[in-house]
């Protein structure tokens, strides 16, 4: 909330929500070449599973929230939406002259910040979001075009263009989750306890385990035959089956210091 007379327990208690998993994971990911060294690199560096840098991005927003809510105000705020673009084009120009100053780049909110300020607006009511047919075919047409864009830099060589740091992922989250948030808030949503809402539920513990799960599967030929796509969503079966099994067996309080409740 924009409005709060303790921040420092806010952000304490979020803190602590996602260090714990995060120590216990970067301890797992590091056992195949585990030293006290490696692991204290891994656990500075976010370096034991690539998704983990997204831990400190996250714990950097929400140590910034109380500076984000005085810039919630809509003129203040489209500034920094408007800079977004020019973060991105910069990321792929600029040539740091040691890779400690890339990293803290790539691990900065900066890339990312767009997002939980939109987050803030929509949630506290600051902006109202009509949902214009434009605005979707925008939305979709950006899909599209990252499509495109993921291709290229495919081609291109590079190693994961499937990047969320794409402008055309920007464009396209901007159009279409104030969309979504309207949808889902409106009177017309009706929320069902189905398979969605499970993997919803457990969506912080796939984050953690599926690179893990990934590494396993890759291990064997049979994986590497799957279609892509397909290969996708047997990663994340298997993820979700093994976070819903370890939330059955350790209950919810122990479930909680692997991110999985």
């Amino acid at each position: 909330k924009l409005e709060n007379d303790d921040w420092t327990s806010l952000i304490w208690k979020r803190v602590l929500r996602v260090m714990i998993p995060y120590l216990i994971w970067t301890v797992i990911y590091t056992i195949p070449n585990f030293t006290p060294a490696q692991f204290l690199f891994n656990l500075v560096t976010a370096k034991g599973a690539m998704t983990l840098y997204f831990i400190f991005v996250y714990l950097q927003m929400v140590m910034l929230t109380p500076v984000l809510t005085r810039l919630s105000k809509p003129k203040f705020g489209w500034v920094l939406f408007g800079a977004l673009p020019l973060l991105l084009y910069a990321t792929k120009q600029i040539t740091f002259p040691h890779p400690a100053f890339a990293w803290m780049w790539k691990t900065s909110f900066l890339l990312w910040y767009p997002y939980y300020l939109l987050g803030l607006w929509l949630g506290n009511h600051v902006i109202r979001i009509k949902m214009h047919l434009s605005v979707i075919l925008l939305g979709g047409l950006a899909i599209v075009l990252q499509m495109g864009e993921g291709w290229f830099l495919f081609n291109k060589g590079m190693g994961n263009p499937g990047t969320q740091l794409k402008f055309t992922n920007y464009i396209s989250c901007m159009c279409l989750l104030p969309i979504a948030y309207r949808f889902i808030m409106s009177d017309r949503f009706i929320p069902k306890r189905g398979i969605l809402s499970k993997i919803g539920d457990y969506s912080f513990g796939i984050f953690l385990i599926h690179i893990l799960v990934l590494r396993i599967l890759k291990s064997f030929a049979f994986y590497e035959a799957i279609p892509f796509a397909a290969n996708s969503l047997v990663v994340l079966l298997i993820s979700f089956l093994l976070v819903f099994a370890g939330t059955k067996l350790l209950g919810s309080k122990r479930g909680k210091w692997l991110g999985f409740v």
